[in-house]
């Protein structure tokens, strides 16, 4: 079950803290949650007793444009268990048929 809580309201983790957390503490990190949101894709990170969101390199929050995008950045650093909420979202190849079929 996907929590609710309001992802973009959480503490930003920077991607270089992210990557020293799992190479260093990886059982510190208890999963994650990949949600979407009116901007894009997010990552929830369940690290400790703390929710944070995944930030970019240049500040602020990371924005995926996929389910998938979202899931390889998990994977390439360890976390291999996750829950998702894809409430709202629609993927690109649907929105390019609906598209088509009604122009």
């Amino acid at each position: 079950m996907v929590e609710s809580i309001e992802p973009l309201k959480l503490q930003v983790l920077p991607p270089a803290v992210f990557k020293e957390f799992a190479a260093a503490t990886p059982h510190e990190i208890h999963g994650a949650a990949v949600r979407n949101t009116e901007q894009g894709i997010v990552i929830v990170l369940h690290i400790g007793n703390e929710r944070r969101i995944l930030g970019q390199y240049r500040g602020g929050i990371r924005f995926f444009r996929s389910f998938d995008g979202a899931a390889a950045v998990l994977r390439q650093h360890g976390v291999l268990q996750w829950t998702a909420d894809a409430t709202g979202w629609i993927p690109r190849t649907l929105e390019a048929k609906e598209r088509s079929s009604t122009g």
